[in-house]
């Protein structure tokens, strides 16, 4: 098995203020997941806006627990 994170920058966004308007950057994570599951690649991909070191923290999580019970259910 291997995962990868990668991050990304996205488009900013435009905030209008009383005066102007204000950009705003967004940024996004994904994890991919590469796993043999009964002889065959599967590939697990998850994906979440990133606002703060939480949301880095929730991807692992979901990464992690997809990959365990994927591997548990298949009786590895």
């Amino acid at each position: 098995m291997v995962s990868v994170l990668q991050g990304m920058r996205l488009e900013p966004t435009k905030i209008p203020r009383l005066f102007g308007s204000e950009e705003r950057q967004n940024f996004a994570l994904s994890s991919s997941t590469l796993m043999l599951v009964r002889g065959k690649a599967l590939n697990v991909y998850v994906f979440t806006v990133y606002d703060s070191a939480e949301d880095a923290a929730w991807l692992h999580a979901v990464t992690t627990r997809w990959a365990d019970d994927l591997q548990r259910l298949n009786g590895h």
